[in-house]
């Protein structure tokens, strides 16, 4: 894991983050918890975020790449 290069808000779309033992995507500048079950909005603030994407894969959604997501995190917004 690596620390967030940039605050949580300014990741791209299909980054994906980890606080303690929970992952998290990013969608539309917001954090949905990810659990087997699906996705959901998060109800607290991250505070101790870390970057789970690689460096590389996040600066090919930096650049515009758009990473196809699954519809239940479409829905969760």
């Amino acid at each position: 894991m690596h620390p967030l290069p940039v605050p949580l808000t300014e990741l791209p779309d299909g980054a994906m983050v980890q606080e303690e033992t929970e992952s998290y995507l990013i969608m539309q500048a917001r954090a949905l918890h990810w659990s087997p079950g699906g996705y959901r909005q998060t109800r607290h603030a991250l505070q101790d975020a870390m970057l789970l994407t690689p460096p590389s894969t996040l600066r090919a959604l930096g650049a515009g790449y758009r990473a196809v997501l699954h519809p239940g995190a479409e829905r969760a917004v």
